[in-house]
């Protein structure tokens, strides 16, 4: 892998404000993280009868594609019929939605797992069905008084709506637990199928005799690069000091709904004759600024590290027995350059900081974090 490659880290090694940190410890116990998905449920109509099978899943310890295998296994079906709305932390306590494609019904519990039946609907979960996730977390073992630990949340989240909010990075977790899949990503775009299949064959030793990457890890690392790509804009927008985020033309801008996650089909690229109106929505909250992360589709603006290698060609390659498809993707991939924050609010005790907050889909909860503890 060449030193081009490596030096694409994941543009996390930053800071949006210069207000120290409050220090302290995260996840001591599980109860120290807790997250409550909050459910779009108006549009599941749930009945007596339906094809799918609604749940309230609560986990303390698990990890969701391990919820997912161990329900199929209850139920006695392949995995790809059960559905969640979005992934959770494992060192933590979540509550969430689970949709089973199966004539069972069944309340079950074990160790750390529980799933209460709500209903059962014809209409099937997808993806970021959900509206938001509210978090409790707990912050021990600050070196710090309450009474400085609440002045530096507050300059930090001051700080923060004055550039317009917390940028809506992709958190660590994204990136594998060696932070190598937007490598094997970034070897992918760059026709480096043996660099890539390194990486994989290092992340998965009992698979070390494989020729090939199977499509959804390549996917996993496709979808990486597109995340870590996310963060090299965001922070360049920090390094370049044009936050907070005014509308120009050539920028993207789109609606967001009543939870305020973005509306993709509503993105739009600001043009002279449309500045003047995007501007003055924009100012009332009725749209946002937006990136595109693909650089495999039109009018992609290339962070600072992918412009020494400009030209990304999608292919399919067979060289010896490397045999590697790559699922890149034509159209944009847009995301919102602020997180969706709500309810923020913080308590301090002799002990510990508790802070309470919401995020819309797709956000991570771990970026808020490392700005406030440093």
């Amino acid at each position: 892998m060449s030193e081009t490659e490596r030096s694409f880290d994941t543009g996390l090694n930053f800071f949006q404000t210069a207000v120290p940190g409050i220090g302290g410890i995260l996840r001591t116990v599980p109860s120290d993280f807790q997250v409550t998905e909050q459910m779009r449920l108006a549009p599941f109509v749930f009945e007596r009868t339906g094809r799918y099978g609604m749940y309230r899943l609560t986990a303390i310890g698990w990890e969701t594609f391990a919820i997912i295998r161990h329900c199929a296994r209850v139920f006695g079906i392949h995995p790809n019929k059960l559905r969640v709305a979005g992934m959770k932390d494992k060192h933590a306590i979540t509550i969430q939605h689970l949709q089973i494609e199966s004539d069972k019904l069944l309340n079950y519990q074990t160790e750390g797992l529980q799933i209460e039946h709500l209903g059962r609907t014809d209409r099937p979960m997808r993806r970021g069905s959900h509206d938001r996730n509210m978090f409790e977390i707990t912050v021990r073992e600050s070196s710090l008084d309450r009474v400085t630990i609440s002045e530096r949340i507050e300059q930090t989240m001051s700080e923060l709506q004055r550039q317009g909010g917390r940028l809506n990075l992709y958190g660590i977790q994204r990136f594998g637990g060696d932070q190598q899949n937007h490598l094997a990503g970034y070897a992918l775009a760059t026709g480096d199928h043996r660099g890539a299949l390194q990486i994989f064959r290092e992340q998965h030793p009992q698979l070390s005799g494989r020729s090939t990457i199977p499509e959804p890890i390549a996917e996993l690392y496709v979808n990486s690069f597109y995340a870590a790509i996310g963060n090299h804009l965001m922070r360049e927008l920090v390094e370049r000091r044009m936050l907070p985020l005014k509308p120009v033309e050539g920028a993207f801008y789109g609606q967001i709904d009543s939870a305020g996650n973005l509306i993709p089909s509503t993105v739009y690229q600001v043009t002279m004759k449309n500045l003047e109106r995007t501007t003055l929505l924009a100012s009332h909250g009725q749209l946002v600024p937006v990136l595109n992360l693909n650089p495999f589709s039109g009018n992609f603006h290339s962070p600072e590290i992918l412009r020494s290698n400009p030209v990304f060609d999608v292919r399919t390659e067979t060289s010896g027995e490397v045999r590697i498809r790559t699922p890149f993707r034509r159209e944009p991939i847009y995301r919102s350059v602020y997180q969706s924050l709500h309810a923020f609010s913080h308590q301090e005790t002799e002990t510990q900081t508790i802070l309470r907050f919401g995020l819309g889909t797709g956000s991570y909860a771990t970026v808020l974090l490392d700005e406030l503890i440093k």
